[in-house]
């Protein structure tokens, strides 16, 4: 029997693969990972948990971008609605991260800020 978090960590791969498409076009890389909550953020993300988190790439490791899944299942109101919640949390953070455009991204989906 699946697990929400082997289903969550379906969801994150498969969209990352969809991502992957646009950023290897581009040249950039970035590896994704799925946690279940924050566990080291402190007071800094205090009044509200954060949905995904990027950390700098480094010398040996590029950047990775980790999806929280419990924050994120708490938002989504239905399987097809955490499917986009995914698709716009990962994709924000992709565009944090390399300056592009979240409308260079809408093939990719319906990406705006107010699905965060």
């Amino acid at each position: 029997m699946r697990t929400r978090r082997d289903r969550f960590d379906d969801i994150v791969r498969d969209v990352a693969e969809e991502l992957d498409k646009k950023l290897e076009a581009r040249g950039l890389v970035v590896e994704y990972a799925a946690m279940d909550i924050p566990t080291d953020l402190g007071e800094k993300w205090s009044p509200e948990v954060p949905l995904a988190r990027t950390v700098a790439a480094t010398k040996t490791a590029p950047a990775r971008i980790i999806a929280f899944r419990r924050p994120i299942e708490t938002r989504a109101s239905g399987p097809a609605t955490l499917v986009e919640l995914v698709r716009a949390v990962l994709a924000s953070e992709v565009s944090a991260l390399f300056a592009i455009p979240l409308e260079e991204l809408d093939e990719f989906g319906d990406l705006g800020d107010d699905d965060l």
